[in-house]
């Protein structure tokens, strides 16, 4: 049963945008008259993650109370590159008809997390030569799920093309179970790989000595802390639930979002007792992460929120005392933008107030 009279009404008092890219990533070319050296027909390709803002706080309080590692956020772990046409036709000089990529694994025994940046060097007959080509890198992504989009027909090795290409999608590994093998010790509200992503426009050509391109994270990270100074009643807990959560997300940014949603998760106590066995006390505060897909909104209704119930028996998932609406909308702004861009750092601060009995 809930109380009336200790039901919460949730203040967002300050929301900041952190760090974040307007676009998924960026690059350029250095051709042989800026470089002062002459080519031998070979290509560079330099790999390189733009990092988040933010500072590593050591809460021990509930689920994702921590933020993943650096090497985690941060860390190339595998690179798959593509390369298109002109005609926006997939090119198989970077690998075979069997494999029309070249897939990189850059985790070994000297770098168990990866690297930071990482230069690819292509010999002359290892690329192809033309203009207006577009080179795509996938940082992270197992090769399986690669195969599953340079393929239109997987039986009989049907190449895809840039325009099919870039309607692609990949399902985002969010944690579900800590337990599993393959969570890594990670928190419910972490996900498995941040998958990255970048591409190249431009010529490639035999002047073309070094191309820069940098990668763009595909998830956003969303800092939410909560402080209250109303006094929880014993017997109640304060659960917390994320609604709108995209499950996949588009290798490309674009104007909408594939709208396949995660319903599989259940609202958490974040009042219980953390894994250092420690109470939260709201009057001090709580920061609790996700990291999640982005999503394209533009109504409360449709962006991705936070749910939250003040009860003392089990919360049902579909009727929360109050849902929170997140994205890039100013709180008090009547016209606002509801979506969750990639590759950014948000900041929700929420104070929980008492409301008075009807």
């Amino acid at each position: 049963m809930i109380m009336n009279y200790m039901k919460y009404i949730l203040v967002v008092v300050a929301v900041s945008l952190v760090s974040g890219l307007t676009c998924t990533s960026c690059s350029d070319n250095m051709p042989d008259d800026e470089t002062g050296n002459v080519s031998d027909g070979s290509l560079t390709i330099r790999v390189s993650v733009t990092d988040f803002e933010w500072g590593q706080v050591p809460y021990t309080y509930s689920r994702a109370s921590d933020p993943m590692t650096p090497e985690m956020e941060n860390s190339l772990k595998t690179l798959a590159i593509l390369q298109f046409d002109s005609e926006g036709s997939l090119r198989r000089e970077l690998g075979t008809r069997e494999k029309p990529f070249k897939y990189i694994n850059l985790v070994d025994e000297t770098t168990p997390n990866g690297v930071l940046t990482y230069n690819i060097t292509l010999a002359q007959d290892e690329f192809y030569h033309g203009e207006n080509c577009a080179i795509c890198i996938m940082a992270n992504v197992p090769e399986e799920e690669v195969m599953k989009v340079v393929f239109t027909d997987q039986e009989n090795k049907v190449n895809t093309n840039l325009k099919t290409f870039r309607t692609e999608k990949i399902t985002i590994p969010y944690v579900t179970d800590p337990s599993a093998n393959d969570s890594y010790g990670l928190q419910i509200g972490h996900v498995k790989h941040i998958y990255m992503f970048g591409e190249y426009t431009g010529d490639v050509t035999s002047s073309t000595q070094q191309l820069n391109i940098g990668l763009g994270r595909m998830i956003s990270r969303l800092q939410i802390e909560i402080k209250s100074d109303v006094n929880v009643k014993e017997g109640y807990g304060l659960y917390l639930g994320i609604k709108n959560l995209e499950q996949e997300v588009y290798f490309y940014h674009g104007e909408t979002s594939p709208n396949n949603l995660f319903t599989e998760a259940n609202p958490f106590d974040i009042l219980a007792n953390g894994v250092s066995d420690e109470k939260v006390n709201l009057k001090e505060g709580v920061k609790i992460f996700f990291y999640v897909a982005p999503r394209m909104a533009n109504n409360p209704e449709n962006a991705t929120s936070l749910n939250f119930w003040y009860t003392d028996t089990k919360p049902d998932p579909n009727n929360p005392d109050y849902t929170l609406p997140l994205g890039n909308h100013k709180p008090g702004s009547e016209v606002g933008d509801y979506s969750l861009n990639r590759n950014t750092y948000y900041m929700f601060y929420v104070n929980l107030t008492e409301r008075s009995s009807e």
